[in-house]
């Protein structure tokens, strides 16, 4: 599974040729998760930057998102969203369908007012809800957009983007890949610490061989592990873990060599 951020899909639609939309329960919280499916078999999940984390979309922000991406602009009338998985408030004109195309999100978001059995609520609440999302382009609209979900947020606290875990400070650098090449340095320098230099301990140059074994399982497992489990809960928590052995090796290394330098 491929992780894009929402900036980045805006750019990537044309090699991404989108098929269908997913939306998914986040394990924890409130919100969806939007994955999409494209034509050659491919999933990519909305993340964030620079993480294999996935964006939890309130209901305005995702169609806020697939407004900006053009998805009501008639180019994307055949891209169908599956709600099987998860389908949020203001979806009751499916009628319990588990899918419908963005052609007819659009038809519906235009159509005559009418009860909507699904939800047992006018249609003109529903109208309201997705034609002022897809068709209102203008700065002042979107401003009274987001006054209105400031408002709902105030009734209905739920955290902030900007204070969810997915957003801490750090994280945005803290990504496999870095990871990765942190790993690969602090292996290089330990061997060439052990290689260069005498053990002031005889046991330090056990230790220093030994972690970076246990540097090079532990990345090995974590991005095995991501790989299977891209969506896991426990990736941060193991993220940090790697972290720490990484600097605990580094910190070795440098005591090994302040050893050499006393007792050599």
């Amino acid at each position: 599974m491929r992780h894009v951020s929402p900036i980045e899909m805006a750019s990537m639609l044309g090699e991404i040729f989108v098929s269908r939309v997913i939306f998914q329960k986040p394990a924890w919280g409130s919100g969806m998760i939007v994955v999409m499916l494209a034509k050659s078999g491919e999933e990519v999940m909305i993340s964030v930057q620079g993480t294999p984390d996935p964006v939890i979309f309130s209901d305005s922000d995702v169609m806020a998102f697939f407004e900006k991406l053009g998805f009501f602009s008639g180019s994307f009338d055949e891209v169908v969203l599956d709600v099987s998985d998860y389908r949020p408030a203001g979806f009751g004109f499916l009628r319990g369908r588990p899918e419908v195309t963005f052609a007819e999100i659009r038809r519906y978001g235009v159509a005559v007012d009418a009860p909507d059995v699904a939800d047992d609520a006018p249609r003109e609440l529903e109208r309201s809800q997705f034609t002022t999302t897809m068709y209102t382009l203008s700065d002042d609209a979107f401003a009274q957009e987001e006054g209105a979900a400031d408002d709902a947020a105030q009734e209905h606290p739920e955290p902030l983007e900007s204070e969810t875990p997915e957003s801490m400070v750090g994280e945005r650098f803290l990504t496999t890949l870095n990871l990765v090449r942190l790993t690969s340095v602090a292996v290089v320098l330990q061997l060439l610490v052990l290689l260069m230099m005498p053990p002031a301990v005889a046991s330090m140059k056990a230790i220093l061989y030994i972690c970076a074994g246990s540097m090079v399982v532990v990345g090995l497992s974590f991005v095995l592990f991501e790989r299977r489990n891209p969506d896991h809960a426990s990736l941060r928590a193991r993220r940090y873990l790697w972290l720490c052995l990484i600097v605990f090796g580094v910190t070795m290394s440098l005591s090994y060599v302040a050893g050499a330098r006393l007792f050599g």
